[in-house]
Formats: C-alpha cells, structure tokens, sequence
C-alpha cells in the first residue's frame, strides 16, 4: 500500500500574499455595519485613555501647585498672627494693623489659588472630593480669625490701649462701651463660626493627615482665645449697668489701714462714695471716714459712733442683730465676701445712701498704682511708690502719732489725687495690672451686688474668698488690733504647726501663732495707757481658721480668758479665737490643738 505524503498548512492568502496577524485580527471583527459601529468606539476609547492620562496630569499638576500655594500662604496667617499678637501686647496697635493686613492678604491669595477649575472639578470626584470640602472649611475658618482679630484689636482699644478714652475726664464714653461690648460679641460669635467650620474637616481624602494636624492646631488657638475671652465677658455685658448706663450706681470705696488691722485686711479708715449715672462720674463724699458720718456731730475728728444695721445673717464675727457696731468694725470676717456684705449694709446708716459694689485697697495698692501714674505732689511733700507706706504709716506712728491731723490730710489728699488720675483715663490697662498685682495678697478686694460684677471678682481673684477645702488642711490665721492702736504695721507674725498623721488618713495639728511687737521706744515719760492711738503694746485677736469637719480639742489659756472661743464660720469652717497682749518690743503666743477628718 502506498502512502501520500503530507504537507504541512499553509496560510491561506490575501490577494495573491500570506495572511498577517492584522489580517487575522481584522477577520474577527464583525461584518457589514457593525464594523462602521466598533471602530468609532474604540477611536473613542483610545481619545479617553489619552484624554484621561493628560487631565490626570493637568488635575494633579494643578492640584499640587495649589496645595503648594496654600500651605505657603498658611505659614504667613499663622507667622502675621503670632506678630499681630506680641504687637497687641506691647501696645503698638498700628503694627498689629499692619500684620493683619498681611496675613488677610495671604489668606485672599489661598483663596483664589483654591477658585482654579482643577480644584472645583476635583471636588465632583469622589477621591478628591473631601480634600476639597477640608480646604474649603480650613479657609473659611482662616478667615473669620483673621477677621475677629480685627474686632479683638478694637476692644484691646477701647478696654486697655494707651489711647483708650473710656474715661476721659470723669466720664465713661458710652459710645466707646458699647462699641467695645459689640467687639467682643462679634468675637465670642466668630470664634463660634470659626470652631464649625474646623469640626467639619474630615481629612478622608488625599493629604488627609495635613488636613486634621491643620485643624488641631486651629481648635486649639480658637480655645485659647475663649479662653482670654471668658473671664471678661461678664464684665463686659454688666459694665453698660454698672456704669450707670441705666440708672444711678454708687460705689464705696475704702482705703484700708493695716497699720490697725481687721481680719478682712485693715480698718476702713478713709473712704470715698463714687456715683456714676449716664457714664457721669462724681464723687461727692471723700475724705476721713469718721468725718463722714451722717450721724457724727459736724467736725468731731475720729469720732466713731456705734450704729445699729441690718446685718447679714451667719457671720460669727459680729455681734448678734440688734445691737450696735462700728463702721470701722465691719470687717472682722475674714472672708471678705461677708465683710463686704457687712460694709454695703452699714453704708445707708453710717453714710445716708445705698451703695452697688465695696472696692477696698491699702496702702500697698496705692503705692504700686503710683508706679503707673507717677508721684503725688501734696502741701506735705512728694509721695512715690517707694516712699509712700513708710510715710503714710510707719513714720506717722514711729513719731506716737502726734501729728495726727497732718497724717490725715495727707491721706485726704492722697485720696482725692489718685481717684482723679484713675478716673482721667489714659493706661487704664496698665492701672489696672497694678492694681491687680497686689490681689494675691489681698491689698485689692471687691464685692459687688451684681453677680456678674461679683462672679468676675472671684474668677480673678479679688473677691477676699477664704478656700474651704473639702479634704486636708486649712492654715489660715488673722490678727484684729483691739485697743485702738496703730501698731499693727510693726507686727511680726510667725505660724508654726505640727500634723501627726493617723493611719485612717485623719491628723492631730498643734496650732501656735507668735506675734513679735518690735515697736519703738515711746516719747515723752508718761506711764503707757495700754489702750488707744498713743499705746505701745499690742492687743490683738487671733483668729484661726480651719477645714471644715475639724474639731478643736485643745484651747489656749490667755489672760483675756473672755475672747476665747470656737465655733464655725458661715462656709461650715472651724473657727477659734482668742485675745493675747503683746508688751512693747515684746511677744505673745497663743496655740490650738485639732483634730482634721
């Protein structure tokens, strides 16, 4: 049998040639019309992925100049803002205007480099949408900073600048008041807008991570400056009130005496009545106190008439309601909250009128308000900062007090200089920082009857609170000069304690106060009284003040065994006092013993 070979295929062939790769492709494609359909289509898909290659590039190259642009022009609001603060501080208002004219251009900038239509239409994807809407908030946010600090540089200028003219010349400028109070309520509402507009940053899309350390950064400036804001907006929108924007307030203000001392800081020993109606300041009553009562006869100098007032209840350092007491006494509670109250109620019977608010200072306060306003210039010579305690109160009872008539007209004096420099306007921010400088040692102390006024006070310190702890320890102790003397100012005041701690957390203490009386030798060679203006020895009362809960196990045994007593204040604090006589460059000591939950 025969076989026949066999040849391997060939190609079939086109027009007389061997079929390619292309002829074959070509042979799959559909015949007759749908070819005229496909090959557009695919024309159309090769345009896409081109098109879609060049607007990625266009997109992301846009996208990364913008990105760019705004993070520069970030870094200069924030480094403008930080400059418009420290400008703001050192009281150069036109350089803080100049950098937040500069950081509001920057931000204008941002702005418009985020209008370009790559970011809008990146906005439409879904994979660049949120880091669009982020942007979008973040500017938002930037700007409305930037615009409250504009409104935060107009109440620095009309509450604290040099060129304040809040009071100018015995007036309060109403119109000034309330364009600082509108200030600070469009501060508070766009610091509001600002934090809404940050807490809508997601940071879910590219550049995310840059997105929220942005917004961190933001809230947390924003906190800051609510923060500052805070404590002042109760002032703020009490001080149209307080300033007689509605009605007539009075204020008294009390110059106390450390020299004879009270428990709440001195005896109220000079005074002035402020009335202020339709932002008008006067002051129609200054001068010694005791010359000022309505119920003094006319002239009697150092008169001090004992007068029954409606007092507060609950205050264990007065005498009982009924019966008769001192002006000058109203501060025997430590807590100044009480005394205060005690010193406004005393006023319509001691001095004819109601008063709103008790504004107290020594000395010492005095002395550092001179460090703003400069010298005194009096009949009895220059006052300073640095001379004025010693001249008004160490020399004047180092010489017996002999001349007590020029010492009083030199407080007078003192008096009526200073209330007219506070009241004349100009650095009213840097009158007030001296002021509240001596408030940790209480040299200022306010009490208001308006809980605005009032709750201010306590949030900056100068309300005279005594701490009532809930837990451990209260070491608090308080001298009232009991014999009519001055010679508190050389008193020397050491506290020593001894806490024996018990294994269920309670304490014994053992309390002893020393009072050091390093007078100088008295004039002349008349036998010492003991008692009054001219007196070397030292009577006082200690009062000790513990935590609440503690209880007294052990009292002290003193020659004045009448004064000695314990019981609990009005905040629920143990008390305990008791009276001891210290000789002239002598000492005195007196000790508890109790025991602390």
């Amino acid at each position: 049998m025969t076989s026949t070979p066999t040849r391997p295929p060939v190609d079939p062939e086109v027009d007389g040639r061997p079929m390619s790769r292309l002829d074959r492709w070509r042979g799959r494609l559909p015949k007759g019309r749908m070819r005229w359909v496909v090959g557009p289509l695919l024309v159309l898909v090769a345009v896409a992925i081109v098109a879609a290659f060049v607007y990625s590039w266009w997109l992301g190259g846009g996208l990364l100049k913008v990105t760019n642009t705004v993070q520069d022009r970030a870094d200069i609001v924030q480094n403008r803002l930080d400059k418009f603060e420290k400008a703001v501080k050192a009281g150069d208002e036109p350089a803080a205007r100049r950098h937040l004219r500069v950081a509001q251009g920057a931000i204008d900038e941002a702005r418009s480099a985020a209008d370009v239509p790559q970011v809008r239409i990146a906005k439409l994807w879904p994979y660049t949408r949120g880091t669009v809407s982020d942007l979008d908030h973040l500017l938002n946010a930037a700007s409305v900073i930037v615009g409250s600090a504009e409104q935060g540089l107009t109440l620095y200028t009309e509450f604290s600048g040099d060129r304040s003219n809040l009071f100018a010349d015995g007036k309060v400028n109403l119109d000034a008041l309330v364009k600082g109070r509108d200030a600070l309520t469009n501060v508070t509402e766009a610091m509001d807008r600002a934090q809404s507009e940050l807490r809508k940053v997601k940071g879910d899309g590219p550049l995310g991570s840059d997105a929220l350390d942005s917004k961190k950064t933001g809230l947390k400036q924003i906190r800051g400056v609510q923060a500052q804001l805070a404590p002042f907006a109760p002032f703020i929108a009490a001080l149209p009130d307080a300033l007689g924007a509605a009605g007539t307030k009075r204020y008294f203000v009390a110059v106390m005496n450390p020299a004879e001392m009270r428990a709440s800081g001195g005896a109220p020993l000079s005074m002035a009545l402020v009335k202020v109606k339709d932002g008008e300041i006067t002051i129609p009553v200054k001068g010694t106190t005791s010359s000022n009562y309505v119920n003094s006869p006319e002239g009697l100098l150092g008169d001090s008439p004992n007068v029954v007032w409606k007092r507060a209840k609950g205050d264990p350092f007065q005498p009982p309601p009924g019966q008769p007491q001192r002006f000058v006494n109203t501060g025997f509670n430590p807590d100044f909250r009480m005394s205060g109250e005690q010193m406004m109620r005393a006023t319509p019977e001691f001095f004819g009128v109601k008063t709103d608010g008790v504004i107290a200072l020594d000395v010492v306060a005095l002395a550092n308000l001179l460090r703003v306003i400069g010298p005194v210039e009096s009949d009895f010579g220059i006052l300073t900062a640095d001379n004025l305690v010693d001249e008004l109160l160490v020399k004047s009872y180092a010489e017996q007090g002999s001349d007590i008539v020029g010492r009083q007209a030199r407080n007078d004096a003192l008096m009526s200089t200073v209330l007219s420099q506070v009241m004349g306007g100009g650095n009213l921010r840097g009158k007030a920082e001296a002021l509240l400088a001596t408030a940790p040692s209480r040299h200022l102390q306010m009490y208001f009857r308006d809980p605005r006024l009032q709750q201010l006070a306590l949030d900056r310190g100068v309300a005279g609170a005594i701490p009532t702890p809930k837990t451990g320890n209260l070491t608090a102790v308080y001298t009232q000069n009991g014999n009519g003397s001055k010679l508190d100012v050389f008193q020397k005041r050491t506290i020593d304690e001894v806490i024996t701690l018990k294994e269920d957390g309670s304490a014994t203490v053992r309390r002893t106060v020393r009072l050091d009386n390093p007078t100088p030798p008295a004039v002349g060679t008349a036998p010492d009284p003991k008692r009054g203006y001219t007196t070397r020895y030292a009577t006082n009362l200690v009062i000790s003040l513990m935590p609440p809960g503690a209880k007294i196990t052990q009292q002290p045994t003193v020659d004045l065994a009448s004064t000695v007593k314990k019981g609990v204040d009005q905040e629920g604090r143990t008390f305990a006092q008791a009276a001891v006589q210290a000789p002239p460059d002598g000492a005195a000591e007196v000790s508890w013993e109790y025991e602390v939950p």
